[in-house]
């Protein structure tokens, strides 16, 4: 209930900046990044070998365990490759790098960079990590709602 609401208020403190802010968005980095460490400080007391700084590997290290189905934490570690590749491109060739993507060049680099058929392919993607990370959020964490 607290990484919740602690979620909730950086929603609203921190809301993203613009449409690829996948940092910040709802169901973004930073929900995957809080489902892994909510899940490494519940296991941990247990098994403190779970602990991990990064992310993808707190994530595999949760789901070889049983902390994380197995299917959540390939789901949560895709969805955050995914992230993780459109931001290391945006912000090496945007000074917003969460601004919309409307140059042509930017859209092609994504689209070989995600190994997409064509940049509908790396929205429509982006779009379906995020509802499916939210989701996820929401079960395995808790609604970010203001109390």
């Amino acid at each position: 209930a607290d990484a919740a609401q602690m979620r909730a208020l950086l929603l609203r403190e921190k809301p993203p900046k613009g449409e690829f802010d996948l940092k910040l968005a709802r169901g973004g980095m930073i929900d995957v990044e809080f489902i892994a460490q909510t899940a490494q400080l519940i296991a941990g007391p247990e098994r403190p070998e779970i602990f991990a700084a990064a992310t993808l590997e707190a994530l595999k290290r949760l789901g070889n365990i049983g902390a994380l189905a197995a299917d959540d934490a390939r789901a949560l570690g895709r969805a955050y490759l995914l992230f993780t590749q459109v931001n290391h491109v945006l912000r090496l060739t945007s000074d917003d790098d969460a601004a919309a993507v409307t140059e042509a060049g930017q859209q092609r680099l994504l689209t070989r960079a995600c190994g997409a058929a064509g940049f509908d392919e790396v929205e429509d993607r982006i779009e379906s990590a995020k509802a499916d990370v939210a989701k996820r959020f929401d079960r395995l964490v808790g609604v970010p709602t203001q109390v």
